[in-house]
């Protein structure tokens, strides 16, 4: 381990000279350093929204805070917020994250391959009967909104199916708005 240090060493100084040592130390810390200072805000910023998982009320919108603010205006920085907030479903905070990233004039191809990351695909409906189970499970789940857009979809796919028109008299039944 020690020898690789030692045949580094021997590579560098043969390569320049023992008085610009320092300076190209100092160079390579000057470009290191920001690369360094942008990593640790990364952590950071991963770390607020983590915390965010288990906090609640007071807390959670402090660490929401406080991650906005590290990221600021730094398009890195935002990237990483909304990358973490779609991995920890945190819709809020990515909304809010792409709204900022929208901002940047240079981010806008950022901003649209993020949103597509964020957005379902609709799966094609094969024949009414699979259309049936999912709005029947939508509704047992109490989701009768969803329910009603999927209906909707399958009637304009299937429009003559005899259980689909019974379905959507149980999603909106008549007299409803």
């Amino acid at each position: 381990m020690f020898r690789i240090f030692s045949d580094l060493g021997g590579l560098v100084t043969q390569a320049v000279p023992a008085w610009a040592l320092p300076f190209v130390l100092m160079g390579a810390a000057l470009v290191a350093l920001p690369l360094w200072m942008e990593s640790v805000r990364n952590k950071q910023i991963k770390g607020a929204l983590r915390r965010m998982l288990r906090a609640e009320g007071a807390e959670r919108a402090q660490l929401a805070d406080r991650a906005l603010s590290l990221a600021g205006a730094r398009r890195g920085r935002l990237i990483t917020l909304i990358q973490e907030a779609i991995r920890y479903n945190l819709p809020a905070m990515r909304d809010a994250g792409l709204e900022r990233l929208g901002a940047i004039p240079k981010a806008a191809e950022h901003v649209r391959a993020l949103r597509r990351r964020t957005v379902r695909e609709q799966r094609a409906l094969r024949d009414p009967l699979e259309a049936v189970v999912r709005i029947e499970a939508l509704l047992g789940e109490g989701l009768t909104v969803a329910a009603e857009e999927e209906l909707g979809r399958a009637l304009g796919a299937f429009p003559g199916d005899t259980e689909l028109q019974r379905l959507r008299i149980e999603v909106s039944p008549p007299g409803s708005p």
